[in-house]
């Protein structure tokens, strides 16, 4: 798997944090105080219905203020991130609109916890995710564009000949800014292997792209007349619109995909929007259930 230092549709956001511990325990107001969090999530036990109940609760029992720092970044985008001196999870309260720790919803709380234990398993490099996670993927994504863009650039799952070229480009990208491949030929066979396409009349023209940078994906998208005329900033502020700013990492970054899928999936949350396993059900739960095998 390959994790993101920074992002190119949120410019100047990093994937993970390096803010100093002396620095971080200053941010950190008595409001937000994490060694709350035990008792907080003590009163909803029964109410919570999650895979990853047990670990949760339990690896934040103890020691809760060296796991987690909740602190207010005015100029951090995402409520959920990893800060790598302290090698603890930092939940962001400024995007939730939440001025407490004791305020926010303990749903979203969950959530936010859930996403933040994952992610540090995988940028720290604890667990990594193989590419046997790809073939979903690229079929949930490849759902998620045509229901988001199909209408303007008149994709539809049944009638249109560009989806299988869609789903060709997508899955060269899944590979490689997911899972690191080299734009070759490995990569090219590698993607038919998922989704069969005839690309050798265009093998020379897609060589020319990084498709491990959403920029060119978006822009192979246009140039190969799947979606002509898509602009990065019309294909950022789509699916920000959809989306939100918590599921727009999940777009770039490996790591960030399967945490927001694993965010949505808590009940009654509202960090990521809950309703994206309507894009492919079938799709979203395998996702979810490799995931649950693992841990």
């Amino acid at each position: 798997m390959k994790i993101k230092e920074k992002f190119e549709l949120l410019p100047g956001t990093p994937n993970v944090t390096d803010i100093p511990k002396h620095t971080i325990k200053s941010m950190v107001k008595d409001s937000e105080d994490a060694s709350q969090i035990p008792t907080l999530l003590d009163l909803k036990k029964n109410s919570i219905k999650h895979f990853s109940k047990d670990t949760i609760y339990k690896y934040f029992r103890t020691n809760t203020n060296e796991k987690v720092h909740i602190v207010s970044m005015e100029n951090y985008p995402l409520s959920v991130s990893y800060n790598r001196p302290t090698d603890s999870i930092l939940i962001n309260l400024k995007p939730t609109d939440t001025n407490e720790l004791i305020n926010m919803p303990i749903y979203d709380l969950y959530a936010a916890l859930a996403y933040g234990y994952f992610f540090r398993l995988f940028v720290s490099g604890i667990e990594k995710i193989s590419d046997d996670v790809a073939p979903p993927i690229i079929n949930y994504l490849s759902s998620v564009f045509v229901r988001v863009f199909g209408k303007a650039y008149g994709l539809t799952e049944t009638y249109s000949g560009a989806i299988p070229k869609l789903k060709f480009l997508l899955s060269c990208y899944i590979y490689a800014s997911f899972f690191d491949y080299q734009t070759n030929a490995d990569l090219f066979r590698r993607a038919i292997g998922v989704t069969p396409y005839n690309y050798m009349e265009d093998v020379e023209k897609l060589t020319q792209y990084d498709f491990s940078s959403i920029k060119d994906f978006v822009k192979v998208l246009s140039d190969s007349r799947v979606m002509s005329g898509l602009k990065v900033f019309g294909f950022t502020e789509k699916l920000y619109r959809f989306f939100g700013v918590n599921m727009l990492p999940g777009f770039e970054d490996l790591s960030r995909f399967i945490c927001g899928i694993i965010g949505s999936s808590v009940k009654n949350q509202r960090i990521i929007p809950s309703f994206i396993y309507k894009y492919n059900e079938r799709e979203f739960n395998k996702i979810l259930r490799l995931v649950e095998k693992r841990f």
